[in-house]
């Protein structure tokens, strides 16, 4: 029986971070991009769950394969092409993975590459736990004279206006 972290690590370098795979992926288009997209969520949720399974070299080679592109596989302008909101779950993913120390990265330097390539992105997307309240201003009702009753509704001061005949229901039968 193969244990978990030998499972996901031969899974990680077969799949994941071999070119023929992600060539598959970038033929696949929009799919493909989103199949990346899932892999790292799917490395996060190891991560955060079972804490031996991944190690800062995975996610190390992951972002070399998909952010750097160290395989020359056009990486980004596929990304820009397909599906430019993969890309940036995928980066937002490893900075939030930094951030909650999932990943120590070798040095500050890797976190200026992130921002510096992400200027265009929400920074809700980059840190999803520091999204902006979204707050309302309070209701003021006092100083809003109120109607005795709803304009689309009749009231006794408007009379109905008559009702005209209609010869479909006044049939003799």
């Amino acid at each position: 029986m193969t244990s978990l972290d030998k499972f996901v690590g031969r899974e990680f370098r077969s799949r994941y971070v071999n070119p023929v795979w992600i060539k598959g992926m970038q033929k696949e288009g929009y799919a493909g991009a989103g199949a990346m997209r899932e892999f790292v969520e799917y490395l996060w949720g190891w991560d955060a769950t079972a804490t031996d399974v991944v190690d800062d070299a995975m996610w190390q080679e992951t972002f070399a394969t998909y952010v750097e592109d160290k395989n020359k596989l056009g990486m980004k302008q596929f990304f820009e092409e397909k599906s430019p909101f993969a890309y940036q779950d995928i980066t937002a993913r490893m900075i939030e993975t930094i951030r909650k120390d999932y990943w120590h990265s070798p040095g500050a330097t890797m976190r200026v590459k992130w921002r510096s390539r992400h200027r265009h992105a929400a920074p809700w997307r980059l840190f999803p736990a520091r999204r902006p309240l979204r707050r309302r201003p309070p209701r003021v009702t006092a100083l809003r004279p109120r109607r005795a009753c709803h304009p689309l509704r009749r009231s006794a001061a408007r009379p109905r206006p008559a009702l005209r005949h209609n010869p479909m229901r006044s049939r003799a039968g």
